[in-house]
């Protein structure tokens, strides 16, 4: 970690020197690095595949609540999937890999950010969804 950035030049200032070592670091408060840090265990998700469906709410392709990661095929515009019932504070991931726009529906009762109840969101084709749960049903905007 790099030393403090108190002057030695004042009364009491103990400058701590340099220390480079090897191994696992936990932090208790805030850290400001000033060079790069790399991490040697990369977050890697697996992808779990889901064909969407439907054309409203309720016959939408359901997202099993297990995933993380989703990439939603054959999304044409019409079709949509619905987010899974899981756990307040639960992140996910959707890819939309169709070639059109997919509808994003909240379970039912549910919104997606500012949207009403049941409302889907339209996600464009090659973007990405990413939203928090917040109570079960009720999602962050994209």
């Amino acid at each position: 970690m790099a030393h403090s950035a108190t002057p030695s030049h004042q009364t009491g200032a103990v400058q701590k020197p340099f220390v480079r070592e090897a191994g696992d670091r936990s932090f208790a408060g805030e850290v400001e690095f000033q060079k790069v840090v790399t991490l040697q265990n990369p977050v890697r998700r697996k992808v779990t595949v889901v064909a969407s469906a439907g054309s409203v709410q309720g016959d939408a392709a359901a997202i099993p609540a297990e995933a993380n990661f989703i990439s939603v095929t054959g999304a044409d515009g019409t079709k949509g999937a619905i987010l899974p019932p899981v756990p307040a504070g639960s992140e996910l991931v959707i890819y939309n890999a169709g070639g059109s726009a997919l509808k994003v529906y909240p379970q039912t009762g549910g919104a997606i950010g500012a949207g009403s109840a049941n409302a889907s969101v339209n996600l464009s084709s090659r973007a990405t969804f990413r939203a928090v749960c917040l109570d079960g049903v009720n999602w962050t905007a994209p």
